[in-house]
């Protein structure tokens, strides 16, 4: 049994590399596997952890980044955050963390931006040309506000349920949904092409473009494990938003290591 799973110390066969990690895009596979101890696979070729493999879809030819780092000083969320923070931590009883307005309005800012920028990418469903954009967030409280406020933003929920339940179209070419008022060629409300969830609820999940928040210091969003789920859930472009010096400081030894690579590269210029 040992062998047939290449267990065995000395013989068998050669064990290959974990096939969810085929999903990401090379540069970000090879950076986490590689800090993650990931192994490689002999039988591929290469000796890089995380080669490619059937799970990896062809990257989109305008992303030229796969994963971008955002760096926010949780100080720009203020002092009356922080108040919110440290009023919830003296509670003798335990409560949800407090929602985060800012760390919110940052993410829509960006789930905007890519609605502006790439609409053909954005879509209803599953598609080798586009996706559902995935917002994450560390905390229950903001997930449940962001979902709330997409629910709001969407005045004919009838409708979007309509271009939901219909054939997968992106934003930039929706399907025809019916015929009234020439509502058939209107966008589906942004409720449509977007899922939230907690970095917890995305283990298992995938989606092409993924915004990952961290909306909070502290070492429940930097720790090992919930660190590498929210940052392994992409097939092409993960867009990370965190206290980068934070994390350098007080995140896990392969959270400082990742950062620090991204760091140095990008200050090298390196694409």
């Amino acid at each position: 049994i040992e062998e047939a799973y290449g267990l065995c110390p000395y013989s068998g066969v050669a064990p290959v590399a974990l096939v969810h990690m085929n999903r990401l895009p090379q540069p970000q596979a090879t950076i986490l596997g590689m800090f993650f101890g990931y192994p490689s696979e002999p039988m591929s070729g290469l000796s890089r952890p995380c080669p490619p493999g059937p799970g990896l879809p062809d990257p989109w030819k305008e992303i030229r980044q796969p994963w971008v780092v955002v760096h926010v000083d949780a100080k720009w969320h203020g002092p009356e955050q922080r108040a919110l923070y440290l009023e919830a931590a003296r509670k003798k009883e335990r409560e949800p963390v407090p929602g985060n307005k800012w760390a919110r309005e940052l993410a829509w800012a960006v789930q905007e931006e890519l609605f502006r920028r790439a609409p053909k990418r954005l879509g209803t469903g599953d598609s080798p040309d586009f996706g559902k954009l995935l917002m994450l967030f560390a905390h229950r409280s903001n997930v449940d506000a962001y979902q709330h406020r997409l629910r709001a933003e969407d005045r004919d929920s009838a409708f979007t349920d309509a271009r939901i339940n219909a054939l997968p179209s992106s934003f930039a070419h929706p399907t025809a949904v019916g015929e009234e008022d020439g509502r058939e060629s209107v966008p589906a409300s942004r409720r449509g092409y977007v899922d939230v969830k907690t970095i917890a609820q995305a283990i298992g999940t995938t989606a092409p473009i993924v915004v990952v928040t961290l909306e909070k210091n502290s070492r429940f969003t930097t720790q090992t494990h919930r660190w590498l789920v929210a940052n392994s859930r992409d097939t092409q472009k993960c867009i990370l938003i965190c206290d980068v010096n934070y994390a350098l400081q007080d995140g896990s030894p392969e959270v400082k290591a990742c950062l620090s690579l991204e760091k140095k590269r990008l200050s090298s210029g390196s694409s």
